[in-house]
């Protein structure tokens, strides 16, 4: 992954720890080796949501592999969130939503949910407080991590 104007642009995984160039137009990211060989491109991403601009044939077999056995974990999380505050479960949904792949969205949420228990140990009715708002911050969340 590299970065560039606030957004991640993959690479083949075989480029991992691997200098390259990265060029980037209004409309595209071209990524080059360091003989200036042409390595992959992407459509230039403007708005804020995606982060992620990954492509499947970018990943490694491993990572390919967990992303297709996994890529129903959405549902285990919802259902999850669902037992604990409707709210919960709302931001849950949006947070899993705004990116291309699933598991990327998962360290937002699980991270804010986190925080949002701790704030059982202190006081209930902050936490209902803050369950209540949960929909209106997902966003809010998506920026921070």
């Amino acid at each position: 992954m590299f970065e560039y104007d606030h957004h991640y642009y993959s690479v083949p995984y075989t480029y991992y720890k691997q200098e390259v160039t990265l060029k980037a137009s209004y409309f595209d990211i071209i990524i080059c080796d360091s003989m200036n060989h042409l390595v992959c491109t992407h459509k230039r991403a403007h708005k804020p949501f995606p982060k992620y601009i990954t492509k499947e044939e970018h990943m490694p077999e491993s990572h390919l592999y967990y992303y297709l056995e996994n890529k129903m974990n959405a549902e285990a999380y919802k259902s999850w969130a669902r037992s604990y505050y409707p709210n919960v479960y709302e931001f849950i949904c949006k947070v899993i939503g705004t990116l291309r792949y699933e598991a990327q969205s998962y360290k937002s949420f699980i991270r804010a949910v986190m925080e949002f228990f701790i704030c059982v140990k202190k006081s209930k009715s902050i936490f209902r407080y803050s369950c209540q708002n949960l929909s209106g911050i997902a966003y809010l969340y998506l920026y921070r991590f």
